[in-house]
């Protein structure tokens, strides 16, 4: 069960919400964020294709790491469309990488 708190980010779990399209995956982890941040949170929510491309115009501006940076910073960061997106291996590369260096 998920803590309207955030219980979760305290115990460093995961939240994942598994479904099928329309099921309002979306929707419930806003929701989820919401709470978290009225409680005090520090959260960010991105659409996984937005943030692949944010992460690959850094490294052509040759500013990698700066939105990771930007990420360690955070207690929780919500990735919505996971799933749906075909990712080059580059791309699956800067994202993992990222994601790596958030506790």
């Amino acid at each position: 069960m998920i803590s309207p708190a955030g219980g979760f980010i305290a115990l460093q779990r995961n939240v994942v919400l598994v479904g099928g399209t329309g099921t309002g995956k979306t929707h419930l982890a806003i929701a989820i964020a919401r709470s978290c941040i009225r409680s005090g949170a520090r959260g960010r929510f991105y659409n996984v294709v937005d943030l692949v491309n944010r992460l690959e115009t850094e490294t052509r501006n040759g500013r990698q790491g700066r939105l990771a940076e930007h990420l360690t910073r955070m207690d929780f960061i919500v990735l919505d469309e996971l799933g749906y997106p075909p990712f080059a291996q580059s791309c699956s590369t800067s994202l993992a990488g990222s994601m790596s260096a958030h506790p």
